[in-house]
């Protein structure tokens, strides 16, 4: 899961039925990364612990599902970014999707392919921050193992040229990561215009989707938004601050 970015640092949970009943589970804030054999959690049924090692309090909802679920053996709770992107948007996973394609631009790209990128973009990162560390190498690994393109240009003059055409059967999702403070106003302008001209156009076959982390100067944090054209929906997802950690989901409406 950690390789494949299922997870990050302490994320997710992992645990093991045996035949004799006992319960094997991942030890509490462990990196699933780093765990050895000797750190792994034994439980019974009831999550009365077997060894010195302390199981996840999530323990308690797989021991549940053993409970209620005499064939299951095993439970893996993960992150993995398509389910969390559903998740947050409120939709079922009842029909197949399949991601279309994805682009990117920066004024600067970075190749973090290259053994020179991937040290360019850890220099940033102090060398007591282990947790951040974990998590960009993470996004690393997935963008050495599924890469997409970024392209060297201005971010309103790209987006222009990504939302000349709405493609049918595809929802077009717009991202951007705390970077539009670092925008000047006239950029901004200029992709707030783009964004409007194509949320025009948008229909029910060729949807249109708005989705931002960015720092809000009233409280300091900064926020999740979503919004989704024609569908009209515009919810705050919940806040965070510019590292990714801690965020907390609480979803409100949004303009």
């Amino acid at each position: 899961m950690y390789e494949r970015s299922y997870v990050v640092s302490s994320d997710g949970n992992v645990s093991v039925r045996l035949d004799d009943g006992r319960i094997l589970a991942t030890p509490t804030m462990t990196c699933k990364g780093r765990m050895s054999e000797d750190l792994i959690a034994v439980t019974d049924l009831n999550g009365k612990a077997l060894n010195d090692r302390r199981a996840s309090s999530e323990l308690a909802m797989h021991l549940l599902i053993y409970r209620m679920r005499p064939d299951i053996h095993a439970v893996v709770h993960a992150h993995p970014h398509t389910a969390t992107g559903f998740a947050a948007a409120g939709m079922p996973l009842n029909q197949p999707l399949v991601l279309d394609s994805r682009a990117g631009c920066d004024t600067h790209p970075v190749d973090v392919t290259t053994t020179a990128g991937q040290l360019h973009l850890s220099s940033y990162v102090w060398a007591d921050m282990v947790a951040r560390m974990e998590r960009l190498r993470a996004a690393i690994r997935l963008a050495q193992t599924d890469p997409v393109a970024v392209e060297r240009a201005d971010g309103s003059e790209w987006l222009e040229r990504q939302l000349a055409k709405l493609p049918e059967g595809v929802l077009t999702v717009v991202w951007h990561s705390v970077m539009w403070q670092y925008a000047s106003p006239a950029q901004r302008e200029r992709g707030r215009a783009a964004l409007a001209a194509a949320a025009a156009r948008a229909t029910e076959s060729s949807p249109l989707g708005l989705l931002v982390f960015e720092p809000r100067r009233a409280n300091g944090t900064f926020e999740l938004l979503l919004k989704l054209w024609p569908l009209g929906l515009s919810v705050r997802l919940g806040h965070g601050w510019g590292h990714g950690l801690p965020f907390t989901w609480a979803e409100q409406p949004w303009g």
